[in-house]
């Protein structure tokens, strides 16, 4: 990685961390209003719009995630160097992982049998990764952490050329190409895991969201790399940015129910172009509105990810409840957000931020001065 000046820290990246976890919070309280019910629970009470704002959301919100993952992944290794940089994320990954698989998730399944009558056997909790649930996002970011070890470590030439490429086609063409690259590979492989699915266990390891997903935390390195491009990335025009990713959004949706080859990989792509520029349009705006210091998004951020480790549990056993008592629609959509990011939050703040052992448990990380 290039030994670059800018080592200060990113404030918008904390705001944009602490609002997005609250829309993934929001994604699994209004999938249990979902008309399609197709998640672990559903309420007969549903909400109308909840699959449009459901797919609205997904359009960047891991996206950008990942992105930032990528960007700090890529920071950590030029501060650390690569062997400190894996031993600090694995640990902080896979540590958190198991502990809340045997405690929140384990829970989780219990109640889901006992009390919604899904079919969770000890078998297919084990044995075909219903332990993993909600955690398939941290599991995709420890390959993607264990991949850039080997990477930086091993295919360091490599890693160069693939660089230099990159800043080529930036400094040519700008930062709209790059991004129709980055599209352009994620359509590559999708059609690959489409062909090689048949032949790829996706139970434990989800093949298909590191195929998809890769690619933007790859985006998230070469921003971090250049920092001339993670400027120019960030100070896009938003009415530009933002009437790219409608016409994108729409021509995906056109092509959305086709049966035709070619206008499936149209539909593909135009799918990943969406996305790229949608996340793009999230780096921008949290930007240009919310970069500087503030205690409320500092908080929410260190406490994301506490929150993402245990809301899917609360949302579950709320709404479990809210069906008992048949409360539905919007209000219950209310009840069971606030339910569910109050208790995760309150759990992080009065045990997780101020117990050394629990954070190393549930955060990968020793409390300061411990």
């Amino acid at each position: 990685m290039n030994n670059l000046t800018n080592k200060k820290r990113v404030y918008f990246f904390d705001s944009m961390r602490a609002i997005l976890i609250l829309l993934i919070v929001t994604i699994h309280t209004l999938q249990v209003f979902n008309p399609n019910a197709s998640w672990l629970i559903h309420h007969p009470n549903d909400i109308a719009i909840a699959p449009f704002i459901i797919d609205f959301l997904l359009l960047f919100t891991l996206q950008s995630f990942f992105i930032m993952s990528g960007y700090l992944a890529a920071m950590s290794i030029n501060k650390l160097g690569a062997k400190k940089f894996f031993d600090s994320r694995i640990k902080r990954i896979f540590i958190p992982i198991i502990v809340t698989a045997l405690t929140f998730n384990s829970l989780q399944a219990y109640i889901l049998t006992q009390f919604n009558g899904n079919d969770i056997t000890l078998h297919t909790y084990l044995l075909e990764g219903k332990w993993i649930s909600h955690l398939w996002f941290l599991i995709d970011l420890a390959i993607f952490f264990i991949l850039t070890y080997i990477a930086t470590t091993l295919f360091k030439s490599t890693i160069k050329k693939i660089n230099h490429f990159f800043n080529l086609v930036f400094e040519k063409t700008g930062v709209h190409t790059v991004l129709l690259l980055i599209s352009f590979i994620i359509l590559t492989l999708v059609i690959l895991f489409s062909i090689l699915s048949p032949y790829l266990y996706n139970k434990i390891i989800n093949i298909k969201s590191i195929f998809f997903y890769f690619p933007f935390f790859t985006l998230g390195i070469l921003l971090f790399s250049n920092q001339k491009f993670f400027h120019r990335f960030i100070h896009m025009p938003i009415g530009t940015t933002l009437l790219i990713t409608a016409i994108f959004t729409y021509l995906s949706i056109y092509f959305s129910e086709s049966t035709n080859n070619l206008e499936k990989i149209a539909y593909y792509f135009f799918d990943a172009s969406s996305n790229c520029f949608a996340s793009a349009l999230c780096f921008i705006l949290f930007y240009n509105f919310f970069n500087k210091k503030s205690k409320l998004f500092s908080f929410l951020a260190d406490s994301s990810y506490s929150v993402y480790l245990f809301h899917h549990l609360f949302v579950i056993l709320g709404g479990l409840i809210l069906i008992k008592l048949n409360i539905g629609g919007y209000l219950g959509f209310f009840i069971l957000l606030l339910f569910s990011l109050s208790i995760s939050l309150s759990i992080h703040y009065f045990f997780i931020s101020k117990n050394d052992i629990l954070s190393f448990l549930f955060n990968g990380k020793r409390l300061k001065g411990k």
